[in-house]
């Protein structure tokens, strides 16, 4: 299914358990034909969402606030959970704003995963404040637990979102932007 603008995505094999991981950059609605685009992108990322059989990860700057249309139907559509919800409100755009920014990048999951320790990272020279959120498949295990095994170590860091991209840590570059702006396994 082509979504149009920039999105790439990847599946991340976790051995027994896979992510689907979607970065999607849709335009910035500064006109009215720009705004179409970006909710028709929306909208065709939440069918990709529901063509999948696994867990989803939605990484980007959706050039919409969490509490927009645009945001709020990918969320229903695509049954999926804010990593925003519950932690307040942290804007990521535009740096150095102070109370005037907006929260415009996210990161975004289905029911099967789970997020904590979501925040937005100090200036890294960008328009936009990074957002590290530590992911993890939800269950029984609790992060803690997590944390402790090996499965943590290489596969519940803490993930950076920057310009619509997910990006490991250097100890674990699970999922990395490219040079070409291709998402790719690390």
């Amino acid at each position: 299914m082509a979504l149009g603008g920039e999105a790439s995505a990847v599946t991340v094999d976790l051995g027994d358990q896979r992510i689907d991981v979607l970065g999607i950059h849709p335009p910035s609605p500064t006109t009215a034909e720009r705004s179409q685009r970006r909710d028709g992108m929306i909208v065709a990322a939440g069918e990709w969402i529901r063509s999948r059989s696994g867990e989803v990860l939605v990484v980007g700057d959706l050039n919409a606030t969490p509490w927009s249309h645009a945001v709020r139907t990918l969320r229903r559509s695509g049954g999926l959970v804010d990593t925003m919800r519950g932690v307040g409100l942290q804007p990521s755009w535009p740096e150095g704003w102070g109370l005037l920014a907006i929260p415009i990048d996210h990161v975004l999951h289905t029911e099967g995963l789970a997020s904590e320790d979501r925040r937005t990272g100090p200036s890294i020279g960008s328009a936009h404040r990074p957002v590290i959120v530590t992911i993890g498949f939800s269950g029984s295990v609790a992060f803690g637990d997590l944390r402790n095994s090996q499965f943590a170590i290489r596969r519940s860091r803490p993930l950076l979102l920057h310009s619509g991209f997910l990006v490991g840590d250097e100890a674990c570059p699970l999922v990395r932007q490219e040079a070409t702006g291709v998402i790719a396994v690390g």
